[in-house]
């Protein structure tokens, strides 16, 4: 039937088709002899542009991370370590996970966070809740997750201003 043949053949050249990438591709791009302006992208909707700012957090942030080591600004940690914006206090959890303890995580409310990200190590273990029951019962959050997103989540929260505390586990 013509007619069929004519719409699946539309149907694969329309630029905005899912299986035609190039197509799609070349009707928003401009020509090769124009540089690139709204004018080309006018088919968009104005919020799909985001700018970017660099931004930095005042205090500590966590810069590098690795097997038995964390890097908080230039000095590297090869313990467990409480991080705050304006502190770094090496010695919590000494004897790592399996040796956690009610005391550990209660220590942690002297820094009045309002959350506190538990970096577990390498993977994502959580503590027994009678461990964290000071924080629950003072109405502090909690979030536990592996030590590497410990450390991204407190870099953005850092650098928002918020009170927060990462207890990690060196991986």
């Amino acid at each position: 039937m013509p007619g069929s043949d004519r719409k699946s053949t539309q149907a694969v050249s329309e630029p905005h088709c899912i299986g035609n990438k190039a197509a799609r591709e070349a009707s928003l791009a401009p020509p090769a002899d124009e540089p690139r302006t709204r004018a080309h992208t006018a088919g968009l909707r104005e919020s799909a542009f985001v700018k970017f700012h660099l931004s930095t957090a005042a205090g500590n942030v966590v810069t590098g991370l690795g097997p038995g080591w964390i890097r908080i600004g230039a000095v590297e940690y090869r313990e467990n370590v409480v991080l705050t914006s304006q502190a770094i206090a090496t010695g919590w959890a000494a004897s790592g996970f399996e040796g956690l303890t009610d005391g550990d995580f209660a220590q942690l409310l002297a820094q009045k966070p309002e959350v506190v990200l538990f970096g577990a190590g390498p993977a994502i273990r959580f503590p027994h809740p009678r461990l964290t029951r000071a924080l629950t019962e003072a109405g502090v959050g909690i979030e536990v997750m592996d030590t590497p997103a410990a450390c991204r989540t407190f870099n953005i929260l850092a650098a928002e201003g918020r009170s927060v505390v990462a207890a990690l586990l060196v991986v």
